[in-house]
């Protein structure tokens, strides 16, 4: 027994989302490359289960959302099934989520595999099946025990599941905690996301728990979380692969130590670890005044400077400001997409056609004159209904709407052909 208490080691990864629509973050991928990242996606969870059976870890932890339940296939769930059962008697725990969720016709349900003529899900998968907190020992590994529960429904948990304490009754001094849910404080790009505030807790409402560590999910930043006395008890390894523009830069998985010394007071320690091969950066740049080659020059420094590698990473493309009319902005942004594996462009720019003086009596210049005119009308009609909020009312024309179609206008007839901005 003193062995089994100087040593723990672990993967956790989550928030995989296989099989998923890639909806989200507005990323724009085609057909082909949404069936490309997915099957990349399941490469990633090949080479990060691989390294784990490689180092002998005691366990795997995925603390949800492995899948969207509503959209995953027979093919990957049977690539799972068997995924797993290489990995031997190393135990895989499974806490489902919002997304992957266990209800009569989750894939986690052995009686919907054996419907559906799948394997059943190998032993050593233990997926916490009650929406109450359950408790399960190690197989191999009397001084262990893992702690969960399973979202029962795609729906925001609003219950603060942990203001009060989690019945172990396990009698084992090494106590992980696998848990889908939100934490207080934290500040990654996805925690303003509608959903996102689901079985909240907080620090201080962790802490109180007897757990050794929590290895968390739901949150798509890496983040630790330490106790009041600076001891690491948590963390989230954040999303495993980038779906969206809200994941940027390198993905994760962790691997964990808990030693456990001569005090009998384990220490844990996470190792971040990166197994996707592509990522996903944001660049912004302002065009205002700039030439074309100017132009390529500053849009290839903004993706310089995010680190991003060519013919590998994607690429959501911010773009402001107004731009010499005669400079063709569109072949520009073609020079990139060639370049990298997607090219997603938000064009918030226009050309700077009103900078130049226009002859009123031009076609040109009366449609011009007519348009500023319209958006005066919208804009004051607007004002007095107190329709500020440019989203307040979907079905009216706003100021900015009417100064699109004057510029669209100028488009085609400068140019004979109109270039849709804040699209792509």
């Amino acid at each position: 027994m003193e062995s089994q208490l100087k040593r723990f080691t672990f993967l956790q990864l989550s928030d995989v989302h296989l099989d998923s629509r890639f909806l989200s973050g507005r990323l724009g991928l085609s057909h082909s490359q949404r069936y490309e990242r997915n099957n990349e996606m399941l490469l990633s969870l090949y080479r990060a289960l691989e390294e784990g059976a490689r180092r002998r870890v005691d366990a795997i932890f995925i603390p949800g959302d492995l899948f969207d339940a509503d959209t995953v296939t027979g093919p990957t769930i049977n690539y799972l099934i068997e995924s797993f059962s290489r990995l031997g008697d190393i135990p895989v725990v499974i806490a489902p989520g919002n997304r992957d969720y266990y209800s009569f016709a989750s894939p986690y349900n052995p009686k919907v595999l054996q419907a559906r003529g799948l394997p059943p899900w190998p032993d050593n998968v233990i997926v916490f099946d009650a929406d109450a907190f359950q408790t399960i020992r190690h197989p191999l590994r009397e001084d262990v025990c893992f702690i969960g529960r399973a979202f029962q429904k795609n729906e925001v948990e609003p219950r603060r599941l942990l203001n009060r304490p989690v019945a172990l009754r396990t009698g084992a001094p090494l106590n992980f905690f696998v848990h889908h849910g939100f934490l207080e404080g934290y500040a990654g790009p996805d925690a303003e996301i509608a959903d996102k505030y689901s079985a909240p807790f907080s620090v201080e409402e962790l802490e109180s728990q007897a757990f050794t560590y929590a290895a968390l999910g739901h949150c798509h930043e890496f983040a630790e979380v330490y106790s009041s006395r600076g001891k690491l008890i948590g963390a989230y390894g954040g999303s495993f692969v980038g779906r969206s523009f809200e994941e940027a830069g390198p993905r994760l998985a962790l691997f964990g130590t808990v030693i456990v010394g001569p005090s009998r007071i384990p220490e844990c320690t996470v190792e971040p670890y990166e197994f996707d091969n592509r990522r996903i950066y944001v660049a912004g740049v302002d065009v205002s005044g700039l030439s074309e080659e100017v132009m390529a020059e500053e849009i290839g420094l903004a993706i310089q400077e995010q680190g991003a590698r060519p013919g590998e990473d994607i690429i959501y493309l911010h773009m402001e400001g107004s731009y010499p009319p005669e400079a063709d902005k569109s072949s520009v942004v073609e020079r990139f997409r060639d370049n990298f594996f997607h090219v997603r462009v938000a064009d918030h720019t226009r050309p700077d056609y009103l900078s130049e003086r226009f002859d009123e009596r031009t076609t040109e210049g009366k449609f011009i004159e007519a348009m500023l005119e319209y958006k005066r009308r919208v804009e004051k009609g607007r004002a007095e209904a107190g329709l500020l909020d440019s989203n307040a009312a979907p079905d009216s024309v706003s100021g900015g709407t009417a100064e699109d179609a004057l510029y669209y206008g100028l488009d085609a007839l400068r140019r004979q052909k109109v270039d849709v901005r804040n699209v792509d």
